[in-house]
């Protein structure tokens, strides 16, 4: 369940966002009153904000364990997942539609992280692996994947305008 409260004292449930099984990820879509939601259940929710109900649900194979979303800047979602060798999903989430799938043979492990880099591309951090893909076409444009670099459960941000990357 996702609980959205108040943000005035003394902080009442609004709502509560049921899913069918345990949830691992939610964003709000910028300038847009739309919440998106990845549960164990092998989906991808997208809720109205205003009416507190859910639009639609993406269902399948490769939105199991959806651990990490970001909204990029053209508006799609880029979705990682916590299982080995998925995918990463590109979402239209006006069309809730698999745009593209991004793989890369031996490069996507599982417990990633997401970060927007600048205008034009975005990085995926897994255990043991670092890749920048293009916004334009959705292909890598760089990797790495030296265990001396990345260990364990990856963090990654941006900073100072997006001047510098931080695992």
């Amino acid at each position: 369940t996702v609980k959205i409260f108040s943000n005035n004292e003394p902080y009442d449930t609004l709502s509560s966002l049921v899913h069918a099984d345990c949830v691992y990820s939610i964003i709000q879509l910028k300038n847009k009153e739309i919440l998106v939601s990845s549960c164990g259940a092998s989906s991808i929710d997208f809720w109205d904000l205003k009416e507190y109900q859910k639009e639609y649900t993406l269902k399948g194979i490769y939105s199991r364990g959806a651990n990490h979303m970001i909204e990029l800047q053209n508006g799609f979602i880029a979705v990682s997942s916590e299982k080995h060798g998925k995918p990463i999903l590109i979402i239209d989430p006006i069309k809730h539609a698999i745009v593209k799938e991004i793989t890369e043979e031996g490069y996507i492990p599982h417990s990633s992280q997401l970060c927007i880099w600048g205008d034009i591309s975005f990085f995926y951090a897994g255990s043991g692996c670092l890749l920048q893909i293009s916004l334009l076409n959705y292909k890598v444009i760089f990797k790495s994947n030296s265990e001396t670099q990345l260990r364990g459960n990856s963090g990654i941000i941006a900073t100072n305008g997006g001047k510098y990357l931080i695992i």
